[in-house]
């Protein structure tokens, strides 16, 4: 051989050598075969795929024959050599993309794609897809169900009402939507977490399951909403039947960790075709209808009616006279005076806002406050309340604090906290004489969020005051976690004093924990001189209620602090 020769040799060597590295560190498998379909060339992912190692493999065999060399050595022991061979065949018939089948071991999708040369033979290639053809099942179930639940979702939903709808024409035969709200879920999910508000969502999923009819179908929308389709529904009153039993299974205790758990539900429901033909109307009317069993009280059913809509559209009509209110001037505040139990001193008068429509007239605070918070319209009127509540209190008699109300609405605002100094700066009122009052709802929201606001707002040297205690969800946690200057008891308990030893013993107990807390124990609701009496024996240092003032213009309340009056006279 020449020298020439030898070099020619060497560099188809070494190109042979690279191609071959090339080929076995490929992540496919690879083969080429001969017009007849007999093996030429293979790499080590080849046979890996197949399960083809240790087999003879060698030039001009036939694929068949390794696999039935394969099968006899115990490696394809779920499939027979026609299984196999045909798995192949399928896929090498046609010079084709994109066929699979399931490898030889039985839990493995292999891809097989061929390419035609066009001199004779063809080259095949093999790719293990399971785990992108795992996901992609999984995208596509998830397109369709919910993935906490594994319920139908939203989308399903639309397509089986869609398509039942379609062909309800008559007042005979009926077609149901209940929509479940469960109720008092986000407290317990904030006060157990997350986890346990998931587990428990899961046990309500299972407990509807086993109440609907195999026809039906339940669907969660989302957080804590559920919807049962009922498909036959000849008489109102199966549905109404359906209703009970949803609603009792759901007012079960539930057990989850160790928890025992009572929430219920509140069920809207809206019937095809008597309330609508169209998916989103009967949503939307059995939502008024679930919103009009939650204002009842929770834990049942409404169907429902004509007079819901009009709620509702009387509610949507308040909502836009609210966003005029504030910038017309319609808004005023009242005051109520808390006084000291021992000597009769008014100490703090509490700031509440009332709404003078030019046509409704007084619109109560009860009213118009939700629809303030579901809207955000609460944070500007919380401020022009701040800022008003400081400009009136800081001409009155240097002793004297006012109290002013925010909502949990306002606590997510981080702007909070520059809002009171804003107040404070524009009206000289001492951060001493500002009392901001909370109630126990907010400390179900953000505990994180909320103690560091309120701390903001305790540097400032803001009292806080915490509203309406024992009516909640109250928690002896909250007294030692956040920074309370003051507890106010609810009038409720007041309200309940007369022969009641226990509620006395219960406003003892909450007037010696204030006490031994360091905090100001005040009774609301007091109105009579026997509940004032009861009330002062059982610790509490201040009260409130009608027997020392009912809420008066700040004129009248001005002019009641500079004629301080004796506890004898008050209830004279």
């Amino acid at each position: 051989m020449t020298r020439k020769e030898a070099a020619l040799a060497a560099r188809f060597e070494e190109q042979a050598n690279r191609f071959d590295i090339a080929l076995n560190n490929m992540s496919h498998g690879l083969c080429m075969l001969d017009p007849q379909d007999r093996l030429q060339v293979w790499n080590e992912r080849f046979l890996e795929l197949l399960h083809l190692h240790g087999a003879p493999v060698r030039v001009g065999m036939r694929i068949s024959q390794l696999v039935r060399h394969s099968i006899r050595a115990g490696n394809h022991k779920s499939k027979s050599v026609k299984q196999v061979i045909n798995d192949l065949a399928r896929g090498l018939r046609e010079d084709k993309f994109d066929q699979f089948y399931t490898s030889v071991d039985g839990d493995r999708t292999i891809a097989l794609s061929r390419r035609m040369m066009a001199g004779g033979g063809s080259v095949v290639i093999l790719e293990d897809v399971t785990e992108r053809k795992r996901a992609q099942e999984r995208i596509t179930h998830l397109a369709k169900f919910d993935e906490l639940t594994g319920l139908a979702n939203r989308t399903q939903f639309r397509e089986r009402i869609t398509a039942m709808l379609a062909g309800v024409h008559d007042h005979e035969h009926h077609i149901t939507v209940h929509l479940i709200d469960l109720d008092r879920f986000k407290a317990i999910n904030d006060t157990l977490g997350h986890p346990i508000g998931d587990k428990l969502l899961k046990e309500v999923a299972f407990r509807l399951s086993t109440v609907i009819h195999p026809h039906d179908m339940i669907t969660r929308f989302g957080g804590d909403e559920f919807v049962v389709l009922q498909t036959i529904t000849d008489r109102r009153q199966d549905a109404d039947w359906l209703a009970q039993r949803l609603a009792r299974t759901l007012n079960e205790p539930f057990e989850i960790d160790g928890h025992r758990i009572d929430i219920g539900a509140s069920i809207g429901i809206a019937m095809a075709p008597t309330d609508g033909i169209d998916a989103d109307e009967l949503l939307k009317k059995a939502d008024m209808a679930m919103y009009a069993a939650k204002n009842s009280g929770g834990g049942g059913h409404r169907f429902f009616a004509m007079d819901m809509e009009e709620a509702v559209q009387e509610r949507r009509a308040l909502e836009l006279d609210l966003r005029d209110a504030l910038g017309t001037d319609q808004f005023r505040l009242n005051y109520q005076p808390l006084v000291d139990l021992r000597t009769g001193r008014v100490t703090t008068c509490e700031a509440l806002m009332r709404w003078k429509h030019p046509v409704r007239g007084e619109v109560p605070p009860a009213v118009f406050i939700p629809i303030a918070e579901e809207t955000g319209m609460i944070v500007a009127l919380g401020e022009w309340a701040l800022n008003r509540a400081c400009v009136e209190a800081a001409t009155w008699p240097h002793g004297v604090k006012v109290a002013v109300n925010l909502s949990p609405v306002q606590f997510r605002d981080r702007g909070l906290a520059l809002q009171v100094v804003t107040a404070l700066a524009k009206s000289g009122l001492p951060a001493q004489r500002l009392e901001l009052e909370v109630t126990e709802r907010l400390l179900l929201e953000d505990n994180d969020g909320t103690l560091a606001t309120m701390q903001q707002l305790n540097n400032l040297g803001v009292a806080l005051s915490l509203d309406d205690f024992g009516t909640g969800y109250s928690s002896l946690n909250y007294l030692r976690k956040f920074p309370f200057h003051k507890l106010k008891i609810d009038q409720s308990f007041v309200a309940d004093l007369g022969d009641e030893s226990d509620v006395r013993a219960i406003i003892g107990a909450v007037a010696s924990l204030g006490a031994g807390l360091n905090m100001t124990v005040v009774a609301e609701g007091i109105e009579t001189e026997e509940q004032m009496k009861l009330v002062t024996t059982q610790g509490c240092h201040e009260g409130q209620g009608y027997l020392f003032g009912r809420p008066m213009s700040g004129e009248a309340i001005l002019a009641r602090l500079e004629t301080p009056i004796s506890l004898a006279q008050m209830v004279a």
